[in-house]
């Protein structure tokens, strides 16, 4: 009753990925300059004035005050800053925006890459640790997806209740991930840092087996001497 029929498979023809290539390249294209492109003039505005429209530095912006106020939300999760904070806030909009929002607050030209030293010590200068790092980057990840994928869910579920669940399941999962990075980061890595590579390995070696092991035992304690599956037929008759 389960049988699928399942389509014949066949080597992608170079029309057909051309074609592909061409439609998703074509809507990043439309993305980055509709969405990413809006939101990056916006955060130039709200960063180059304060309440009163005058010109003023990042520090006493419009921007820097919306961050201060939502930064205590991120404070436990040690990138609290209001520049990591703002970044984090128009990620919802797009996940593209965090990159293009860091590169606005820091006045970072085309001319800079991803290795460029002054990049990584400006955009590291508002983490308090590198733990913090890898929890901002981790709750990037996880967290809620950007608004056109949220519209998707709610279509999908046909339920706003639902979709409110999803949004406040990843969210939170992500804040929890991000939390214990910062908390277990610096117990269990310095240690690990001083093994050797041999010992990671016969480490990792141990773990495996020892989880094969409890699945085994666990499997054999549900399913009896005479091969059935307890749990599932009712049986009265295994042995235990």
């Amino acid at each position: 009753p389960f049988v699928m029929e399942l389509p014949q498979y066949h080597m992608p023809r170079p029309k057909g990925v051309l074609i592909h290539m061409w439609e998703r390249g074509k809507a990043f294209i439309v993305k980055a300059g509709t969405i990413i492109f809006v939101a990056c003039g916006l955060i130039w505005f709200l960063q180059s004035f304060n309440w009163s429209l005058q010109w003023v530095d990042g520090d006493q912006s419009i921007l820097a005050s919306i961050g201060r106020f939502i930064a205590p939300i991120f404070a436990p999760l040690v990138f609290g800053s209001w520049q990591a904070s703002v970044a984090t806030a128009t990620g919802f909009l797009a996940k593209e925006n965090i990159v293009a929002t860091l590169g606005v607050l820091f006045g970072l030209g085309a001319e800079m890459t991803e290795e460029s030293p002054e990049l990584i010590a400006q955009v590291g200068s508002i983490f308090a640790t590198k733990y913090a790092a890898y929890a901002f980057m981790a709750f990037t990840l996880l967290a809620s997806p950007c608004f056109a994928a949220i519209g998707a869910i709610r279509r999908e579920m046909g339920s706003a209740k639902w979709t409110w669940i999803t949004i406040a399941f990843q969210t939170g999962t992500a804040y929890i991930v991000a939390l214990l990075i910062n908390l277990l980061g610096p117990v269990i890595v310095p240690p690990l840092a001083s093994m050797s590579t041999a010992t990671l390995i016969l480490s990792a070696v141990l773990a495996v087996a020892l989880v094969a092991a409890l699945s085994y035992l666990i499997r054999k304690r549900r399913v009896g001497v005479c091969g059935c599956d307890c749990g599932s037929c009712g049986s009265k008759t295994c042995n235990h």
